[in-house]
């Protein structure tokens, strides 16, 4: 049978599955110029996309945009998918500074 493997394994239903490394997860704060949750909603959604991304809040009031994520995440990546969506939407995004 072989020596025992150096992971432990975790049951799920009928599947084993190797435990995720535990990655440092930070938070990038955006401005982006929401007027409506469906501006909330879009930008929810976009950023949810990449991986990496744990949890999108967005503020439409405070047009604030905060996402946590791992640390392999780049804020550039993430400003990159917000503008993408800015232009076609004509709203303005920035990275606000930590």
């Amino acid at each position: 049978m072989g020596p025992p493997k150096p992971w432990k394994t975790m049951f799920y239903g009928e599947r084993f599955l190797k435990p995720r490394k535990q990655a440092m997860v930070k938070e990038i704060n955006f401005s982006v110029a929401m007027s409506c949750q469906g501006c909330a909603n879009a930008v929810t959604r976009v950023l949810g996309k990449i991986d990496g991304v744990e949890e999108v809040t967005c503020d439409v009031e405070k047009k604030d945009v905060k996402v946590s994520c791992g640390d392999d995440v780049s804020s550039q990546v993430l400003l990159d998918a917000l503008l993408k969506w800015g232009n076609a939407a004509g709203k303005a995004v920035s990275l606000k500074p930590e």
